[in-house]
């Protein structure tokens, strides 16, 4: 009977050691496979993700931003007509290829511009009541606009009063207009002001009537700051333009030659106190003597085209604006910025 249970025992334990045996192989083997599925899988995947990445119809940099600006002139020209702005001028510009680094290609710029009567009374930086639809407008086309989009505030004043007054002035606008895109809602990192004063009037100071239109605020916005920047260095500053009447005293000798950029904090949320810093000074072109075939010193602007409520549309060279714009920038073409599906071929000329 001893003997039996040992036999017993023994075969018992040979048949385990041979069953673990074997259900270890079995694992290893199946391990095995599902390792050579899995890698047969994921090199499957590979393939067609990269044949899927091949296939994708990527636009080139340059084919986008030529259809953000198109959609954002569309876009001002829209909610200026639904907030029931009048008096809105919009131009359409663009810098040369090579202007600005990592931009191998013309980068268009949204230039919109009013009159200072609009948003302030003389020599005041609060804001007026109607001025809130002009940034209503501002303010929703930026929040519905690209990340990157960036926007400059411009002010400007005309030649009466000193440089020092005229450059604080415009410069509290800006600051003004800023913080109101702020308040709502608009990214701070997107939005600069540059303090323009009296240095790029737009007609002759030596008029009544050509002050009044070198008062005006500014809006430019385009994918790289420094292109907003490189337009206002390079706009045409005409000599005569800065001459005041016979009859006002001034002991100006030559206008200033340099203008700050002033930046949000990065931290500036709604409704808090803004700090401004200075982050660049941008230098200007000196002013040139007007040429009667290009510039004439005492425009003549009809009073219709002044308080007709109309959204101006870009002009061509052929049909220069009034009064005439002393910029080098040429004025884009309507026929310039026709879109195409983004399927189809696409060229930005």
């Amino acid at each position: 009977m001893k003997k039996n249970n040992i036999v017993f025992a023994s075969f018992f334990i040979v048949s385990l050691i041979y069953a673990t045996g074997c259900t270890h192989s079995d694992r290893n083997s199946t391990l095995n496979s599902s390792r050579i599925d899995s890698e047969d899988t994921t090199a499957s995947t590979r393939k067609n993700i990269t044949t899927s990445t091949s296939n994708f119809d990527f636009k080139s940099l340059s084919d986008t931003v030529g259809i953000e600006h198109d959609d954002r002139v569309k876009r001002l020209k829209r909610l200026a007509t639904m907030e029931g702005v009048e008096k809105t001028q919009i131009d359409e510009l663009q810098l040369p290829k090579g202007e600005i680094p990592g931009f191998d290609f013309k980068i268009p710029i949204v230039r919109v511009w009013f009159d200072e009567r609009v948003f302030f009374d003389s020599g005041s930086a609060e804001l007026l009541p109607e001025a809130y639809k002009i940034i209503n407008v501002i303010a929703d086309s930026m929040k519905n606009d690209v990340p990157d989009a960036q926007l400059s505030v411009l002010g400007h004043t005309d030649a009466i009063g000193s440089d020092e007054a005229n450059f604080d002035l415009s410069s509290r606008r800006a600051a003004t207009v800023i913080t109101e895109l702020i308040n709502q809602g608009v990214n701070s990192a997107q939005l600069s002001s540059i303090a323009v004063g009296e240095t790029q009037p737009i007609a002759s100071n030596s008029t009544e009537l050509g002050r009044a239109l070198n008062r005006r605020v500014e809006f430019m916005v385009s994918v790289s700051e420094e292109a907003n920047q490189k337009l206002v260095s390079r706009r045409r500053i005409i000599e005569d333009y800065l001459k005041l009447p016979t009859d006002v005293p001034s002991t100006k000798v030559k206008p200033p030659q340099t203008v700050d950029v002033l930046k949000p904090d990065s931290t500036t949320t709604r409704n808090a106190p803004i700090i401004f810093h200075t982050i660049k000074r941008l230098k200007l072109r000196s002013p040139e003597p007007a040429s009667e075939s290009r510039v004439n010193t005492t425009p003549q602007v009809q009073p219709t085209k002044t308080v007709e409520p109309k959204i101006v549309e870009p002009q061509s060279q052929n049909q220069p604006s009034t009064p005439i714009e002393p910029n080098p920038i040429r004025h884009i073409k309507p026929k310039d910025f026709h879109r195409t599906p983004l399927n189809e071929e696409f060229k930005l000329e």
